[in-house]
């Protein structure tokens, strides 16, 4: 884990908690003004929106209430959050990663990375490609993914892959998100 990483957990266990937005998002304006990178800031905000997004997915298994006070909340949060990778010139759809999904896919990419090592095929340039894919989750599920296909359609156009080697790494992917062809269709 490194430092940006860190710095993202720890705030996440020490605000997490939160009661209201007032006392959350301030907290958080200032964590990220101590980020002078660009790059570091977008993957400090995206660490704290998937931490809030994994909060709410699992508030929401729990939660029998219609009019919840933690939706409000994540309302607020998320949108700050996306307000503020606006301002980083970062577009987010509201279909983000939660930190598990997160990891799954990562875990995905890697274990593409060592069947193509397997296969020998385009390593320097697939290896580069997947270690971007790794850092372009903030764009959400529905344009990571159709940047994904983007690059696996770009491998095999390319010669790198062959296409019979491109069609089992979409379909894992597909597998990965599940519901996937109704994202693309909206």
């Amino acid at each position: 884990m490194d430092v940006i990483d860190q710095l993202a957990q720890e705030f996440l266990e020490e605000n997490l908690d939160f009661v209201q937005s007032d006392d959350f998002i301030p907290k958080l304006k200032q964590a990220a003004e101590y980020i002078d990178a660009k790059a570091d800031r977008i993957r400090f905000i995206t660490g704290i929106m998937e931490g809030v997004t994994g909060w709410i997915d699992n508030h929401r298994k729990d939660c029998k209430q219609a009019d919840c006070y933690a939706e409000g909340i994540y309302r607020k949060v998320s949108y700050f959050l996306q307000q503020e990778l606006g301002r980083l010139g970062v577009v987010v759809d509201e279909d983000a990663f939660s930190t598990q999904e997160r990891d799954a896919m990562h875990e995905k990419l890697e274990k593409i990375l060592n069947e193509l090592a397997q296969i020998k095929e385009g390593q320097g340039v697939v290896a580069q490609d997947v270690e971007d894919l790794k850092d372009l989750m903030y764009f959400g599920k529905k344009k990571w993914y159709k940047q994904y296909v983007g690059t696996v359609s770009g491998w095999v156009t390319s010669g790198v892959i062959k296409e019979a080697t491109a069609k089992p790494l979409l379909a894992t992917m597909n597998d990965m998100l599940g519901q996937l062809s109704a994202l693309l269709e909206g």
